[in-house]
């Protein structure tokens, strides 16, 4: 394991207190799990950002006016049909 030391603005480390407390963990165990959690999205936003780099460079996708109209009627009686696809067949 490495040692790794950084300065934080107190209200954040106050907080850090409050939670290990309340968790009963310790404030390393706390922002080992918070900065391994960050780093493991960030990854995974990454690949999901390079996967739909791809899908726009192979034309691939929906207009995204239709996706929000979409998204918008979730929840209604009248919801709407998800937007088809570029090579979608219906």
């Amino acid at each position: 394991m490495t040692k790794f030391e950084i300065t934080l603005p107190d209200s954040v480390a106050s907080e850090i207190e409050d939670v290990a407390r309340i968790t009963g963990l310790s404030r390393q165990e706390l922002v080992s799990t918070a900065v391994e959690r960050f780093l493991k999205d960030r990854a995974r936003w990454h690949e999901d950002m390079k996967a739909a780099t791809a899908d726009v460079d192979r034309d691939i996708g929906a207009d995204g006016e239709d996706v929000l109209e979409w998204m918008d009627s979730w929840g209604i009686a009248q919801e709407r049909e998800r937007p088809l696809l570029d090579g979608d067949l219906r």
